[in-house]
Order: C-alpha cells, then structure tokens, then sequence
C-alpha cells in the first residue's frame, strides 16, 4: 500500500484503531547523544527533519575498547574495587595513588586498564586513577590519552586536560587528535574564544594545523551553536586556508539544521555569491531543509528546481525535506509524486521520510493516520526512532506515560533528552505540574538527571515563584559537579537577602505536591490544586517582590569596555594580542553597549562594513565618533566592524569585530567552565563600564516587568 494511499483513505472511512502502544517494533536502536529541542513556538528545529549531528566527535573518532573475556571478569572488578577503595580512604589524589601503587592484587595490562577506564568514565576521579595506576601500560597507546582528556574535559577540567597534553608532547606522542579534543570541549562548554585559542597555539606543540583540524573546529563551534565565531574564523583565515563551498556549508549547516535561522542562512547564502563561491549539493540540500522548516513552500521547491538546474542530483534528504513541507501544506498528491521520484531516483525512504510526513499528521491532531504511517514502516522493516515517538509525545498529552513505557519495551529509549524535551515543553505550556510528574518519572526509567535537566527544571521553578524549592534543586545541581550560574547566583542571593523572615513559607504547596511523590491519578491533581491555595494571598506580595528584584538581577543590560581597559583602544603593544581576541572571549547580547575612552584629539572610532573593516577605508564611514567617551548601543544581532579613524593605526591592528547574539537564541544552555590553566588565561575578563543614566530607565522598565509577571502569577493561582 502507498504511503500517501493510507494518508487519502481517511477520508473513506477505512481506519481502525490500534493503539499506538501495541505496534511490534524489534531491536533497540542507538541514537545520536545529543538532542537540540527548542520551546519557542516559532522555531525551525522541532521539524523532524533529519541532521547528521550527534555527540561525538566527526574528526577520527575512536572506538570503545575491546571487552574483557570471561576470564578477565573478576580481575576488572577487582581492579574497580581497589580504585574506588583507594578513593574513598584516601584524603588527597597523592595519598589515594600511595594506596593503588602498592596493590598487588591484580595484574595490570593495557586491556585491563582500558577497560577499567571505560566502566568508571562517568567519575572522572576514578577514570584518572585507572589512567596514572597503569600508566606505563598504556603509556603509547594513543586510544587511552586520548580517552581520559575526554573524562577531564566532559567534567571541565580543563587543567588536568593540559597538564595530561603536556605529558604527552614531553613524551613525543603528542596528537593532532588530543589537541582538537580540548577544542571540542571547549566549543561544547560554550568558551568558543579558548576553542580558537587553541588552534592558534597548536603549532607551537608542533602539530600541524591542516585544513582538516581546522573545518573540524570550525564544525565543533557550529554543532555547540557559535555560527557567529566560526563566520569570522573562516573568514580571518582565508589567506590560510582558501575559502570554499566545503568550508561556507559548515557554517550553513549550523544556521539550517542545528540552530535554524532562515534570516542568517540566507545572509550566509549571499556571503558565498559575494565571494564568488558556487553553492553545491550539500549547499541547495542544507538551504531546501531551512526553508522547509521554515514552511516555505514555494522557495523550497525553486531551490529544488534550480539545483536539479545546475547538475546536481538531489539526495534523500532533499526528498524528505520537500514531503515535510508540502505534508504542512496538506498538498498529499504532490507528495505522493515525491515518493515516486525517490523510487526513480533508486532511493528507498529511510525513518526520517516518515517521520516528515508523521509529524506534521501529529501537529494536526491526525493520530490515527499518524498511526498507520508508524505501522508501515515497521512491517517494511524500518524502525521508528526517537523522534518518531516524540512527535506523538509533543502532541498527545493523554498517552505521554504510555508512549515511554513502549518506548522503553522496544529499546527505543526514552533517554535523558526524552525528559529535557518533556521538561521544556510542560514549562513553556505553563504546566508546571506536569514538567514535575516526569522530573520524578525520571528515576522509574533510571535515568539520572544532568546538568541541563537540573537547569530546566530550576529556571521553570523560578518562573513559577517557587524560589526557595529551585534553590535547593541549585544546591544540588552544583553538588553534582555541575558549574554554577552567575545570573541564578545573583538571583538567589537577592532572593535570601530580602526573604529570610519568610523561610519555610515559600514552598509550602510545592512540599504538599512532592509528597504526594507523583503516583498521581485524580488523589495526586486534587493535592496539587489544594496546594496551590495556601497562604496565596500571604505568598503573593512575596512573590511580586522576589519576581521583581530577579527582572532587576538577570535583566541588566551590560556595558563592556572595549578592550578591558582605558588604554585599549589603541594600536596594539603586541601582534600576540588583538582586540578581536578580546571580543571573541567575551558573550554580547542585543541591547548591551559598547565603551571607548581615548584621545579625541588623536584617535576616533567609525563604524564600517566589512569590506572597509579588511582595507581600513576610513572614507565613508556607517557612523563615526570622535567624542572621548563613545558609547554605541548594540541594538541589533549580527556583525559590527569597528575601525580607528586613523588609518594607519587600523592597518597596525587599532580594529575589532563585535557579534551580538541573535535575540532568539541568546539563552544557551551550556554552563560555564572552570578555568583553563594559567598558560591559556591570557584572555583579559570584560570589564564593565560605569553605568550611564539609560540604566535608571531600563531598572524602571523592569520593575514594571516584575510586576507584570506577579499579577500572572495571581492568576495561576499563586
């Protein structure tokens, strides 16, 4: 039976339903680590469109470590006794590695230490103890260097990273691969300027930064959202490496698939035609799927044109793209001559050709026929995965629970970002009970929650005004290793500041609502609407004072003084330092303001283009200052080219490139880590300017906001 044939019979009655639940689906499937989901109801992402992301490296990635025979069983669990006996009795890493060094009650060898490392990789402690006990195994096997810098850098130790990176270029064994792990992470701990420092220095370890290296960093900061950094990477180092269609996708994957932008893809696009660089397939594949997502029909089907045009032969995922599209537009004839086109093509539809066409049936509330695609593709031997069920998940509320016990009987997870999904998607609804019932789920599919559940789940405690109850599940997150949040720290110190005499208070009806330890059922929704009744009339002042002091606390717009300093805007003492890397260190959002101090009577500051900002063309300026004290708000995303009104003083580097984040993905989700090893901390920390007077007003605005969001809390029932 034809795909679109099931989806046509609808309307003739033929459906029977079988529930979702008892589809016979086979084998566990593995899936990508990482999920992007986004609660904006504007956003490109929450298509099911395929991207080939995932959590793992795409630069020689390695494999995990052969596993033990029978006979090794008991001495890897001896050995993982030992290690974390050694731990526990042990008061300092020097007294632990004491205990461990004078063990002889198992046999070290190269799989054995491996192995070891592999098992306990989720405490980092222990892993670096199994790494420096049998160090002289391992001691020329890449595979294990390579593996405990992913241990120390997963949990931000970035120092230990460096130290283990130094041993191995003491000991000539150092890799291209190690250094480009400590860049990853980097990207990955949202420190994108240290990611760059990084490659910067890489020769001086007598690596070789070879195109290779260098689009893999470039697909690293892309993959951990940093579109902007890379842009201007790519584009610093042309003269380096030449600019290319291969290069420019990169960059266009990131606006298209892992953070759809249909405005920056589109500029990105252009950017190309600017220099002279031809799209090819991959360039018309990622820009069909923007505009897919995006809804635009018509534009999506003239790139298609224009591509096939050219001679280039679309590939599956153009395919799938188009039936996404064309499914929101309910154009189900067309769609069927799509599939046909797949068949002439010698193309065979994949998980992601149905999902195209389920999730847009799903977002209609066509469950039934959504239902029958589902049961299609499993008798044609194709295995739903994750998204499959999450489209069901993200729109039928009623059989949520349902939908992740058969995911679960079917190997189909759910995993941890099942729950990040859930947890975003029930606060951005305002439903904070149910964002909770699955926070306690959690622990029924023995998933523990991270970082991000923990920061999800504390903002949206925030949001509905239970403060002290959020600072607990803080206090626990940061227990975890978790790295703390400036802007929450902020918050809670005002929080306990201004509320101690109401302490115990605050929570109450959270406290009846987490007793009642979510078997809830219509016993546990009567708690939670009893308890959302206590003490309100008390609470709410509270509540309206708390929101309004963290509208003032989180909100403020910053002002950075432009190279940290007074003296910065100048030419520059070192070529080792430049202002760009000044910038690059540091996060500027729309609103923010830019500093200058200097010398009117010898310097100015103009705002150029790009094109004026690579040849110092000081003649037709966007704007010029020439006052001591410049200020420039930044009052829109993107790119700003700033240059010295000298020219000369341009061409000795007195320039900088400032990149404001887009407005509706400057929130990021990753958490800041610790710091980097003396010999990587030359980036100089932002130094706030003295706040103008525009900053009485802001505060004034969000006292209004504060007291906005109070009153919607009263009618929540707070």
């Amino acid at each position: 039976m034809g795909l679109t044939s099931i989806l046509l019979r609808r309307s003739q009655g033929h459906f029977l339903w079988r529930p979702l639940l008892h589809l016979p689906l086979s084998h566990p499937l593995h899936f990508p680590l990482i999920f992007f989901y986004s609660t904006s109801p504007d956003s490109l992402s929450a298509s099911p469109i395929a991207t080939p992301h995932d959590g793992l490296s795409d630069f020689e990635p390695e494999p995990e470590p052969v596993g033990p025979t029978k006979t090794d069983i008991h001495d890897l669990q001896s050995f993982i006794q030992i290690l974390s006996s050694a731990k526990s009795l042990s008061s300092s890493p020097k007294q632990a590695m004491s205990l461990l060094n004078s063990s002889s009650a198992v046999q070290l060898s190269k799989e054995l230490v491996c192995r070891a490392m592999w098992e306990v990789r989720q405490d980092w402690e222990l892993a670096l103890f199994a790494f420096r006990w049998g160090e002289e195994c391992v001691a020329s096997y890449p595979w294990a260097w390579h593996f405990i810098i992913q241990v120390v850098c997963k949990k931000e130790r970035f120092d230990l990273a460096w130290v283990l990176v130094r041993r191995m270029y003491r000991n000539g064994i150092l890799t291209q691969r190690a250094m480009f792990i400590i860049m990853e992470w980097y990207a990955a701990a949202n420190q994108a300027g240290k990611a760059i420092k990084t490659f910067s220095i890489i020769e001086r370890f007598k690596i070789n930064a070879d195109m290779e290296i260098f689009q893999s960093l470039l697909r690293a900061l892309c993959k951990n959202k940093n579109m902007e950094q890379a842009e201007i990477l790519l584009l610093t180092n042309r003269k380096t490496f030449p600019l290319n269609s291969e290069n420019f996708n990169i960059i266009l994957d990131g606006w298209c698939n892992i953070m759809p932008d249909l405005v920056e893809a589109k500029r990105v696009w252009r950017e190309m035609s600017n220099y002279c660089i031809s799209p090819d397939g991959t360039s018309y594949s990622h820009m069909i799927g923007c505009f897919a997502k995006a809804r635009n029909l018509s534009d999506s089907l003239r790139l298609y044109d224009e591509m096939k045009k050219k001679g280039w032969a679309p590939a599956l995922e153009v395919y799938n793209s188009l039936i996404y599209v064309l499914m929101q537009e309910n154009c189900l004839k067309e769609v069927n001559n799509v599939l046909k086109r797949i068949h002439e093509a010698g193309l065979n539809p994949n998980v992601e050709t149905y999902n195209s066409m389920i999730h847009p049936l799903c977002e209609s509330q066509k469950f039934v026929e959504a239902q029958a695609l589902m049961e299609e593709m499993t008798v044609k031997g194709i295995k739903p995965n994750y998204e499959t069920y999450h489209s069901f998940i993200n729109q039928d509320d009623a059989k949520t629970s349902k939908i992740l016990r058969k995911m679960k009987e079917n190997g189909c997870g759910p995993y941890g970002y099942t729950f990040l999904f859930l947890l975003e998607k029930y606060f951005s609804l305002k439903e904070s009970k149910n964002a909770l019932k699955f926070w306690y789920e959690m622990k029924n599919y023995q998933i523990k929650p991270d970082c991000s559940h923990y920061m999800v789940l504390v903002k949206g405690l925030v949001k509905y005004g239970w403060f002290q109850k959020a600072l607990e599940y803080y206090n626990e997150m940061k227990s975890k290793g978790c790295s703390p949040d400036i802007q929450l720290e902020k918050m809670f110190n005002t929080f306990l500041l201004n509320n101690k005499e109401h302490e115990g208070r605050v929570d109450r009806k959270f406290d009846t609502l987490q007793g009642a330890n979510y078997n809830l059922g219509s016993k546990g929704a009567n708690l939670y609407s009893q308890g959302s009744n206590i003490n309100a009339c008390q609470d709410l002042g509270l509540i309206l004072k708390t929101v309004t002091l963290v509208c003032i606390t989180i909100a403020q717009d910053k002002e950075y003084l432009v190279g940290g300093n007074t003296n910065a805007w100048a030419v520059p003492a070192s070529s080792s330092y430049t202002l760009n890397k000044w910038a690059e260190a540091n996060r500027f959002q729309v609103s923010d303001s830019l500093v200058w101090n200097y010398d009117p009577e010898k310097d100015s500051v103009l705002r150029v283009t790009r094109e004026a900002y690579l040849t110092c063309n000081t003649t037709e300026p966007m704007a010029s200052y020439k006052n001591s004290s410049t200020v420039v708000i930044l009052d829109h995303s993107g790119a700003y080219y700033f240059i010295s009104g000298n020219s000369d003083n341009c061409q000795k580097g007195e320039k900088v490139i400032v990149v404001v984040m887009s407005e509706r993905h400057s929130l990021r989700k990753h958490l800041a880590p610790a710091s980097a090893p003396e010999s990587l901390t030359d980036f100089r920390a932002p130094t706030l300017a003295p706040t103008a007077g525009a900053q009485d007003r802001l505060v004034v605005a969000k006292v209004m906001l504060g007291l906005v969001l109070g009153l919607g809390l009263l009618s929540l029932g707070f």
